[in-house]
């Protein structure tokens, strides 16, 4: 069964950001949970082995954000990325994997996950890739982007699917900027406007391109042939 854990409630009133870990590896999920807990503005609500506890245990806890290996033993990472936007809509979903199975992440982020993370990565970029998630950010390698967008673009038939969604100038420019990898604050830096402002486009954009997440939708976008190729 899935552990059930959090934070001392006594130990002030900030509030933190609430991660669910799903992991068949017990060694690794725990770790990485007593890891979140040790931060202050972080509480690691539960840590699953399988598919099943994990959609039990978000629609229970209702978490920030979700830390999802993309193996588990009763289903993958995707099938469960489905089921447990269903249990706890609009919650990021970060994918761990230890695999640089490119159609396994396309398969990711055409599921709507935030950001993929490399199991190996160090505990410090877990915790920004929650922080940055819970923000609705962009969590991916630059170079397994560029690699994303490059299948996307050339899918067969693939860019004729972008001819009418209608999106302005700004939103165009800020899109274009997400596919290449830059986050919101460096987005809102470069065009020269509020980082309020810069989130309001890109929840524009998700909803023009039906996307649940800024990785889904630059690949989107890629896949329309709405944004050039990542540059070098």
């Amino acid at each position: 069964m899935g552990r059930v854990a959090g934070a001392d409630p006594a130990a002030g009133d900030v509030a933190s950001i609430r991660v669910l870990v799903v992991d068949d590896h017990r060694s690794f999920g725990e770790t990485l949970g007593l890891a979140i807990d040790m931060q202050p503005d972080l509480e690691c609500v539960g840590i699953c082995e399988t598919a099943a506890e994990a959609i039990e245990m978000a629609a229970a806890t209702h978490p920030d954000v979700v830390i999802l290996d993309v193996r588990l033993p009763d289903a993958d990472g995707i099938d469960a990325t489905h089921a447990l936007r269903q249990a706890c809509p609009g919650t990021p979903i970060l994918i761990v994997t230890a695999y640089s199975d490119l159609e396994l992440l396309s398969r990711a982020a055409a599921a709507g996950v935030s950001g993929l993370l490399p199991k190996e990565s160090p505990v410090a970029e877990f915790f920004a890739a929650i922080r940055s998630a819970r923000t609705s950010g962009m969590i991916i390698d630059r170079s397994v982007l560029g690699e994303l967008l490059h299948r996307a673009q050339t899918d067969e038939g693939s860019r004729k699917a972008g001819i009418d969604t209608h999106l302005t100038p700004r939103e165009t420019g800020v899109l274009s900027l997400m596919g290449e990898g830059m986050d919101t604050q460096s987005i809102s830096r470069q065009l020269g406007i509020r980082v309020s402002t810069c989130r309001g486009y890109q929840k524009s954009i998700l909803l023009k391109l039906g996307a649940h997440s800024q990785l889904e939708a630059v690949v989107v976008a890629s896949r329309r042939g709405l944004i050039p190729a990542l540059s070098a």
